[in-house]
């Protein structure tokens, strides 16, 4: 048995040990590299996904901004409309209670003028000229 713990089997022995060691430790390493590499490799595959992500929702975004400006403009071409049809139905009605208000009084001097006589046809025909193609305007 002694012949087995001489100094060259027990320098053989260490060595082995060592080696078996060393090869282990670069067997783990190697190991982890590899998954580090899987990681990374995954990291940069959701991190071009989310670079895209980005992208697609800037894209969203200014088109949302073109569509609530167009959609402004187009607020206020109503609303300049609606006031244009406000001021022009205000002018018919005036023009027309103009016209209504200036045909009563006519038709009141007239009966005061004529008693309870109609109105010449003349007169009428030449009221309806006068008034007739102011209001259609």
């Amino acid at each position: 048995m002694p012949a087995l713990l001489n100094k060259t089997n027990i320098i053989a022995l260490l060595f082995i040990a060592v080696f078996g060691f060393y090869s282990l430790r670069v067997a783990f390493l190697q190991n982890e590299i590899e998954k580090q590499s899987m990681q990374l490799e995954t990291k940069s595959a959701e991190l071009i996904t989310a670079k895209q992500s980005i992208a697609t929702v800037s894209q969203i975004n200014n088109n949302l901004n073109s569509t609530i400006d167009t959609l402004t403009q187009h607020l206020k071409d109503e609303r300049r409309a609606v006031e244009f049809i406000k001021t022009y139905n205000a002018t018919v009605d005036a023009s027309v209670n103009k016209a209504v208000s200036e045909l009563k009084g006519l038709l009141q001097d007239e009966e005061d003028d004529c008693g309870s006589r109609p109105l010449p046809t003349n007169v009428v025909d030449s009221m309806w000229q006068h008034y007739g193609t102011k209001s259609s305007n």
